[in-house]
């Protein structure tokens, strides 16, 4: 009865709408748990932001609390593809540099590259 199905339809339906109410339930606690925990991440930054601005040391950069809601996952496949090719460019960017940085290394060690 706890997981939303009458005593009638406990003992009258069929015991697949008792299997139905049960993964019903699941998901709803599966959803208030990620709502739990997405409000105490909101409520860390927060605190992590006073705290940091209260005892950080001068100069140093300023923590800000977010200005866009954190993303569920909830993106279009075109935002999945325009992500996917952003983290693209950045490791071939990182790649590249490495490589510019071995071959500057075995220049001045005299090796040729």
């Amino acid at each position: 009865m706890s997981i939303g199905m009458t005593a009638d339809e406990f003992w009258n339906a069929s015991p697949l709408l008792a299997r139905a109410y049960r993964e019903a339930h699941k998901l709803t606690q599966r959803q208030r748990n990620e709502f739990a925990w997405l409000q105490g991440l909101y409520i860390y930054k927060a605190v992590a932001m006073v705290v940091g601005d209260a005892i950080g040391s001068k100069g140093k950069k300023r923590p800000e609390y977010p200005k866009e809601p954190v993303d569920l996952g909830l993106e279009t496949e075109a935002e999945k593809r325009e992500r996917a090719e952003r983290e693209r460019q950045k490791i071939i960017a990182s790649l590249t540099a490495w490589k510019k940085a071995w071959d500057k290394a075995k220049a001045k060690s005299g090796e040729t590259p």
